[in-house]
């Protein structure tokens, strides 16, 4: 384990976070907004990036607040704007922030469902992810059409993939330069890859450090079942993330086995369907911000890497199943509060310690001393078996036999 310091710098636009920083909206240098820009706001869940986009930079740029377009990643996100009366759905008159997924803004562009003059301000939250999904379709592109053209490619997008037509719309917004345009997000790597907004990022500067959550310890795992099936206090919960359904599948039923209350949610759109407690256990947690009290161990994937917003004050531990940073990021954002613990799987030490455990097993590693009295004497079939069982070598002669001869031993055959 190691004790993390509550202080981290940023190489990047100096960006600089403490525990006991400042919100966003004190922080933020309002002189480095530019029109014909995307400015990109980055800065963890729990500085205060909503207030501010929702309320103060309005002010600070006269806007009214119900001519700003915000735009997200997911439904669950969306949601949870609405539910908590931060926004409104599109449609609705707008006394407040209009709200959408990006999927749903391309597909009202398509249809001319939308007049973009209703709106003075667009805000892109949880922006790294406006590219994921057409990355995804991009990719079974190119392997349904190999011979195709990088622009044949983007043609075919520009009549298929609903989050392809927005980052196009939202680039040509910005580059007219008539209306503001904002992009939210703790993790901004992925925006390297979105080649429509290349020229157009501006990385809004803080004149003051920003507050962030505290972790008091943290440390790197590679076995996450013993990790599962410790004996902890019923009152003590804990959150996992998980990157595939069939991990949280998998890893729900040890927390079961091991006498632990544990539930495990997924997207409402996969194939296959959650069941009534896990869907009343996701309406809970996105209504109330907390666990149910019938869950003591909750475990989600990437559909809630950015769409749900955890504040309970019994959940200690976290542990993250990636090796993925901005996944890392983004996962442990969605906890509003300080933990004691938090564990990361360091994917590397688990192959490592993988590929000891299939060498051992084949007799690659030296763990086996053979007795002097089996040394300088003839073996028969009887000795060979009384040697590999006295040594308790998992595996036949056969097998030992190399282990012998990489480890210094010279195994002679008499005929």
């Amino acid at each position: 384990k190691r004790k993390l310091c509550y202080y981290k710098t940023f190489p990047a636009g100096g960006r600089t976070v403490m525990k006991d920083g400042e919100f966003v909206s004190n922080a933020l240098d309002y002189e480095s907004f530019q029109l014909g820009q995307i400015n990109l706001i980055v800065a963890n869940c729990g500085s205060g990036k909503s207030t501010a986009v929702y309320k103060t930079i309005p002010e600070k740029l006269n806007t009214n607040v119900g001519r700003i377009l915000v735009l997200i990643d997911t439904v669950a996100g969306k949601d949870t704007f609405i539910r908590d009366e931060v926004a409104q759905p599109f449609g609705d008159f707008p006394i407040k922030p209009t709200i959408m997924t990006y999927a749903a803004f391309g597909s009202k562009i398509k249809k001319a469902e939308i007049r973009l003059k209703d709106w003075d301000m667009i805000v892109c939250d949880e922006i790294h992810n406006m590219i994921v999904p057409v990355r995804i379709a991009r990719n079974k592109l190119q392997k349904q059409f190999p011979e195709a053209l990088p622009w044949e490619i983007n043609d075919m997008l520009k009549m298929t993939n609903y989050n392809y037509i927005a980052i196009e719309m939202v680039s040509e917004i910005a580059r007219k330069g008539e209306k503001w345009v904002f992009g939210l997000t703790a993790t901004p790597r992925n925006l390297q890859r979105i080649a429509e907004f290349e020229g157009l990022i501006n990385e809004v500067k803080f004149s003051q450090a920003l507050r962030a959550y505290e972790i008091i310890s943290s440390f790197d795992y590679t076995d996450i079942e013993t990790i599962l099936r410790a004996a902890i206090p019923d009152d003590r919960k804990r959150v996992f993330f998980f990157s595939t359904v069939k991990e949280l599948k998998k890893y729900k039923e040890v927390l079961l086995e091991a006498g632990r209350q544990a539930e495990a949610i997924w997207s409402t759109n996969h194939e296959e369907n959650m069941n009534a407690h896990q869907l009343s256990t996701r309406a809970y947690l996105l209504e109330e911000h907390k666990l149910p009290d019938d869950v003591q161990d909750l475990l989600f994937n990437s559909a809630y890497e950015t769409a749900i917003t955890i504040k309970d004050k019994g959940v200690k531990e976290m542990y993250i199943h990636t090796g993925n940073e901005d996944t890392r990021t983004q996962s442990r954002n969605r906890l509003r509060q300080d933990l004691e613990v938090v564990g990361y799987y360091d994917r590397n030490k688990a192959k490592d310690k993988q590929k000891d455990e299939r060498q051992k097993q084949v007799g690659l590693i030296e763990e086996w001393k053979i007795p002097e009295k089996y040394l300088r004497v003839n073996l028969d079939k009887e000795a060979r078996e009384q040697l590999i069982q006295e040594i308790g070598y998992p595996k036949k002669w056969t097998t030992l036999k190399k282990w012998l001869d990489n480890n210094g031993y010279i195994v002679k055959e008499i005929r």
